[in-house]
């Protein structure tokens, strides 16, 4: 018979707040509740770097729909073909995202302050926020 643990907070085993936020801030918008409970319990580094981090992220992904609707408009002019080709890409796309999404969750999980690959130092000016 296997015994359930109570984990009580404050615990080494429980997640303490800084991660549940550091984890939150690469769930899609989500970053925004870190960054405003962050900085309303004065200023964790760690949840302030991941919450940055997951900026880059949402405006990665913005950036990427509107790519796509364009790419979009210009496949569906191929017919069959293009919309297969639209597809592929969307794809691509849609596990690009998700992969930079769990690494940084899992870096965040770890407590490690790893930069997301490729746009983890786009944007600099989100630094000075």
């Amino acid at each position: 018979m296997v015994e359930s643990q109570n984990i009580q907070p404050g615990s080494p085993g429980a997640p303490g707040p800084t991660k549940v936020l550091s984890i939150i801030s690469y769930i899609s918008i989500l970053w925004l509740i870190s960054y405003i409970v962050n900085r309303n319990q004065g200023m964790n580094r760690e949840v302030d770097f991941h919450v940055k981090q997951g900026m880059r992220l949402s405006i990665l992904s913005i950036v990427a729909w509107i790519a796509m609707m364009v790419i979009g408009a210009v496949t569906g002019l191929l017919g069959f073909i293009g919309i297969g080709i639209y597809q592929a890409i969307r794809f691509i796309k849609n596990l690009a995202l998700f992969g930079l999404m769990v690494y940084g969750i899992i870096n965040a999980a770890t407590g490690q302050q790893k930069r997301l690959p490729i746009i983890g130092d786009l944007i600099p000016e989100i630094d000075s926020i």
